[in-house]
């Protein structure tokens, strides 16, 4: 279980990161400077994935110590 969360972590960091820079390479319009909706929308995914990673690496963390101490 723990195996696929932290796939699916990944997964979603991967995804967020493709569509970034798919959005780069290939702009939907060329008319503004600014920087394309789907370039935001790709991190805000990407920082999705490393967030629960993270919340996932904490629980972990916590969860060994609680054990360790109850011993």
């Amino acid at each position: 279980m723990v195996k696929l969360y932290y796939s699916l972590c990944g997964i979603v960091f991967i995804i967020g990161i493709a569509m970034s820079i798919l959005s780069v390479e290939f702009p939907g319009s060329t008319d503004s400077g600014e920087m394309p909706l789907a370039f935001g929308a790709g991190l805000y995914i990407a920082f999705i994935g490393i967030i629960g990673f993270a919340v996932g690496l904490i629980a972990k963390c916590l969860s060994t110590m609680v054990r360790k101490r109850n011993r």
